[in-house]
């Protein structure tokens, strides 16, 4: 999963008071599973409307109190990625009004959402009967820092091979839980 911040730049005195939009991304690639607070005074939308079918968000929100103005994030998209490649998230529909009523011009900054599997590979090696050797288990394909965390079963046959020990590779996953079945 990942959080993309729906957040408003340079907002002017006197400041927000309330907005309505559509977000819309590429269902093939992403979902969203849920809609977070924004800051305050807007925290949690009137409005969060989830359409995974059709690919859209519709959020809105109002106050009156409050005078928010510079960087204001609305609402934070937790997204799931369910297919490789990439998802444009877009906005329409997007309304702007200052705490006094009147409407607010704006210029729309896209953002994009990349969805990549990494592959797992093993190393591949021959030994004598009796003797031991290493096999390195990888994953390829990463984005940035982008692993939070892994699940792997690797198969063998019991009548050929004894698995001694599992240990750990490079921070952040230097000392893995894993169970042996020989």
């Amino acid at each position: 999963s990942i959080n993309a911040n729906i957040t408003l730049q340079n907002v002017p005195a006197p400041g927000l008071g309330s907005y309505s939009m559509v977000v819309h991304f590429n269902p093939a690639v992403v979902t969203v599973e849920s809609v977070g607070d924004g800051d305050a005074p807007f925290g949690s939308p009137i409005t969060k409307i989830i359409d995974n079918t059709a690919g859209t968000v519709t959020l809105a929100a109002s106050q009156s109190g409050a005078t928010p103005s510079g960087t204001i994030v609305l609402a934070r998209l937790n997204l799931h990625g369910v297919a490789n490649g990439a998802s444009p998230l877009g906005i329409t529909g997007n309304a702007l009004t200052d705490v006094a009523g009147a409407s607010m011009g704006h210029v729309v900054t896209l953002g994009v959402v990349t969805v990549n599997t990494p592959a797992v590979t093993t190393g591949s090696d021959s030994v004598q009967v009796g003797s031991a050797i290493s096999i390195p288990v990888s994953v390829l394909g990463l984005v940035s820092q982008s692993l939070a965390a892994y699940n792997i079963t690797i198969s063998f046959d019991k009548t050929k091979i004894t698995v001694n020990s599992v240990t750990g590779g490079p921070a952040p996953f230097g000392s893995p839980t894993s169970t042996i079945d020989n």
